[in-house]
């Protein structure tokens, strides 16, 4: 006999059938029930039930060594669906996975496992569509708990032609970052209690603690550069590298509009020499007029003691003579 199967039916008084016949034929034979059936208990399928099965509160019981449960859709046409789905539990190799999976049985692939002792809340789904990885209580669509460092990671396989690379993007109680993890680099980082709009970038460019940028880049505050800097160049070769834009002119490459103060000498060319431009040239032109007239008013005072000094001389020449 392979089962024993007991069903309770929808009655006051309990009917029990058992699928056990004092015939060996009957035995074998399976039974089949082209009725609907209920059953008002617990039942008990596999090899290995019992026949006084303790079930607790277990409605439905699968017992034996190799748990397996087939939906197979029997359409045959081809306007209606038919591929078939099975529910494995643990692989039936020896020594292999403990797991709970949904295998696409037409296509033989598993696309959903849950591998024994997974640790408590590693997929919470709730009422509002909000997923939690391991939080009970997800407060955005994704929500991310760990003890140390929650991370995603984002990796491209080489399976489809292209070079394997991967990149995490993390947080913990220093920064929130992008890694590198091919190498373990982080070329971007924010630190907890970063000034507002620190980094801002809309249609006209990138600012710099500034939400409405009207460049490319746009720096609200100070600007320190500890290496050269490149102009319409990416190769400077000085700390300020302002390269020639216009091929037919070297007008017009520096622009500066009030006083400029050079700690250092200034070493210049033939093309140097105009392609600074200086505003308020009048202004510029006031201030050597008013060199020159206090030059002037220098000059006559020189030539008045010079003449007094000639008087003197005289004076003590006649003195001499006497």
């Amino acid at each position: 006999m392979r089962k024993t199967i007991t069903h309770k039916y929808t009655l006051a008084a309990s009917l029990v059938i058992a699928l056990t016949s004092t015939s060996a034929s009957a035995a074998k034979a399976p039974k089949v029930f082209s009725e609907d059936v209920v059953i008002q208990g617990s039942i008990c399928t596999g090899f290995d039930c019992a026949k006084d099965e303790k079930f607790d509160f277990d409605t439905l019981r699968l017992k034996e060594n190799n748990i397996r449960i087939h939906f197979q859709d029997t359409s045959s046409s081809s306007k209606f669906t038919s591929n078939d789905w099975r529910i494995i539990i643990n692989e039936s190799k020896n020594g292999g996975a403990n797991f709970f999976a949904i295998e696409d049985a037409t296509a033989t692939k598993i696309p959903f496992k849950i591998e024994a002792k997974a640790p408590a809340n590693s997929l919470i789904v709730n009422a509002n569509g909000k997923m939690g990885f391991g939080t009970a209580v997800p407060a955005t669509k994704l929500h991310a708990v760990s003890g140390n460092s929650p991370a995603l990671r984002l990796e491209q396989d080489g399976s489809s032609g292209f070079s394997a690379q991967s990149w995490d993007m993390g947080a913990n109680e220093k920064n929130f970052f992008i890694r590198n993890a091919n190498n373990n680099v982080l070329p971007f980082r924010i630190v907890p209690n970063s000034p507002q709009n620190s980094i801002f970038i809309n249609s006209n460019g990138v600012g710099i603690g500034n939400e409405k940028p009207s460049a490319k880049l746009h720096v609200a505050g100070t600007a320190v550069f500890t290496s050269t800097v490149g102009l319409g160049t990416v190769t400077p070769d000085a700390k300020l590298h302002v390269a020639h834009t216009n091929a037919t002119t070297k007008d017009g490459n520096v622009h500066i509009e009030g006083n400029t103060t050079i700690g250092g000498v200034l070493a210049t060319s033939k093309y140097t020499n105009v392609d600074i431009t200086i505003a308020d040239l009048s202004a510029r032109i006031a201030d050597l007029e008013k060199v020159n007239k206090s030059l002037k008013t220098s000059n006559e005072d020189l030539e008045n003691r010079l003449l007094d000094m000639e008087i003197m001389l005289e004076d003590i020449e006649d003195r001499l003579s006497l």
